[in-house]
């Protein structure tokens, strides 16, 4: 097994896009149904509800945790496993009003508003959400003991959180009736977005002089967000240029290490994502039923010309065939969705045989 200083070793010949002799690798054990993989939350899925701050109380999931993290030291990787808080609920928008139900093995945010003039977007940091957002991330750092790091939870970008707060239709009928509107509000939820994000990373120290992602497991040697922005798939380049790119743009600059995170939906928007400088990472969402590794080399590679690279989902053999003919390792961080431990260590044995080492090493 990698030590601590050969893996961040490896994660610095990452920035620095140096020829590695195998891609990053972490692996996220368990179901692709976040909110199944810890057990308190099942409580909650078993009937349509909605969901309120003091029905989730931090130390019921600790075990989970626990179980994680002793998960992650069993499967070589490259990777820094990393706890975030409960990535099942829409943060964001149950801060800025939204109620949250749960539902069919997620949670879903309800839009709250009927008329995009009558939303006001700002911060409360009195606001119930906000402050079991805070008190988790709290806990968890009091809870790792410099044992793994803590990051930041799945937070959706401003395309989402309108969406979420009017409702998908009504947002798309607002880019043509009241695009000044959609603009001004636009601003105001990415500053929110890196305000949350700054509350959150405010507590959360370093590890080994650095930080986690979070819910990616990529250590960086500063501090760093992701963000995303799913449903510009219900828009179009033009529609993301007018809207959102300067947003994107805002959040890129929050802090020196940040990435998004793109469905093949939304793989138009890549080309201006690459041309925002201060954005370093772009991760690619490899979808089941989403085209297959050949027919999105092409982009990988175009990504890799200029960016860092996360390449995550339910990765077979075949695939990774494809990916060590086709994509160099500098700069491609491989986060790979894995059932249960034996296929971790299954799909790992076949990447060291596939590139031919006996281990990882710099």
């Amino acid at each position: 097994m990698l030590t601590a200083e050969q893996k961040l070793e490896l994660h610095h010949a990452y920035w620095n896009k140096q020829e590695l002799p195998r891609p990053l690798i972490g692996y996220q054990v368990g179901s692709q149904l976040i909110s199944e993989n810890f057990i308190p939350a099942r409580k909650l899925l078993e009937s349509p509800q909605q969901v309120t701050p003091e029905m989730i109380v931090v130390e019921e999931y600790y075990d989970d945790y626990q179980r994680m993290y002793e998960d992650s030291l069993k499967i070589e990787q490259e990777a820094f496993w990393a706890a975030v808080p409960f990535p099942g609920i829409p943060w964001i928008e149950a801060i800025l009003g939204c109620p949250i139900y749960s539902t069919d093995g997620s949670f879903w945010a309800k839009p709250c508003y009927d008329d995009i003039n009558q939303i006001e977007l700002y911060l409360d940091q009195r606001n119930p959400w906000l402050e079991k957002l805070l008190e988790f991330t709290e806990k968890l750092v009091e809870f790792s003991q410099h044992r793994f790091p803590v990051g930041q939870p799945i937070l959706r970008g401003p395309a989402d959180l309108l969406g979420a707060l009017l409702g998908q239709e009504k947002m798309v009928y607002a880019f043509y009736d009241h695009p000044e509107t959609v603009k001004r509000l636009a601003q105001d939820a990415t500053r929110v977005f890196i305000e949350v994000v700054k509350l959150i990373r405010e507590r959360i120290p370093p590890f080994y002089d650095g930080y986690s992602f979070g819910w990616y497991p990529l250590w960086a040697p500063d501090k760093c967000l992701i963000f995303q922005e799913d449903l510009m798939a219900l828009g179009s380049p033009a529609i993301y240029r007018q809207f959102f790119y300067e947003c994107d743009r805002m959040i890129s600059k929050a802090y020196t290490f940040t990435t998004i995170h793109v469905h093949p939906n939304s793989f138009f928007i890549v080309e201006d994502l690459i041309a925002i400088k201060d954005l370093k990472v772009i991760e690619i969402n490899y979808d089941l039923g989403g085209p297959p590794i050949k027919e999105i080399i092409p982009l990988l590679l175009r990504i890799l010309e200029k960016k860092c690279l996360i390449l995550r989902g339910i990765l077979k053999e075949t695939d990774l065939e494809v990916i060590k003919k086709e994509l160099p390792c500098r700069g491609l961080f491989l986060h790979i969705v894995v059932p249960d431990l034996h296929r971790g260590e299954e799909l790992n044995k076949f990447i060291n045989e596939l590139y031919q080492i006996d281990e990882i090493n710099t």
